[in-house]
């Protein structure tokens, strides 16, 4: 079990992230980066992570003994680390769908002026469901996609194909 750490104004991507001086820039769990159950991964309070990626898809725990957290770190004005919809992101900040055993801990989500619809999907899609996802002392603002005008800010659902539900 290790702790990550980013911070997208100081940190830089060629570091380990294990300690908060040598914290991650950006966060891309498929590009070199790969937590596995049990990883705490902690973002710098009051900086904007801006995810550009197209569907950023998140890895889950394996149990709940073994979870994944996302949660913030260090002090600042704003009690959050912060979310932001970038260009290119596809249509969500973070994909959790088909993922379990997740914490999501003190995060902003902000989705104003832009096409996001989703902060955080959560899925159960075919046969796999989502099961014990924690989100707390999150904040989400400006669900809705301007252009599409559909979306909920925080998606929890069961995809039209799927046979198992989300709990």
């Amino acid at each position: 079990m290790t702790t990550y750490y980013f911070d997208p104004v100081l940190g830089t991507d060629a570091l380990a992230g294990t300690s908060k001086s040598a914290a991650k820039r950006d966060f891309n769990p498929f590009n070199g980066f790969t937590p596995v159950a049990g990883d705490t991964l902690l973002f710098k309070r009051g900086s904007p992570q801006t995810i550009t990626g197209a569907i950023k898809s998140i890895r889950g725990g394996s149990s709940d003994t073994a979870r994944i957290r996302y949660g913030a770190y260090g002090e600042a004005q704003v009690p959050y680390s912060i979310w932001k919809y970038g260009t290119g992101a596809g249509n969500m900040i973070l994909n959790a769908a088909q993922r379990s055993y997740l914490d999501f801990e003190d995060m902003y989500f902000d989705m104003r002026s832009s096409d996001c619809r989703n902060s955080i999907y959560l899925a159960s899609q075919g046969a796999v469901e989502s099961v014990g996802v924690n989100i707390r002392r999150c904040f989400f603002q400006g669900a809705n996609s301007p252009t599409l005008h559909i979306g909920n800010g925080l998606g929890v659902l069961q995809e039209p194909s799927s046979t198992a539900w989300p709990r």
